[in-house]
């Protein structure tokens, strides 16, 4: 599944970053929230929005 949305993001017990084409980073959403600045950009963009 793809997906931008932090409600599909919440229930993801493991998560792929994709960034160009290529894994930036993957892991438990509590870990790319502190580890993957490319996962931190979406979320907070996404959660601003809602």
């Amino acid at each position: 599944m793809i997906s931008h949305r932090p409600e599909v993001l919440r229930r993801a017990g493991h998560i792929i970053v994709l960034r160009d084409g290529a894994i930036e980073a993957e892991g438990t959403l509590a870990e790319l929230l502190f580890g993957s600045h490319e996962l931190r950009s979406i979320w907070f963009e996404a959660e601003a929005q809602q």
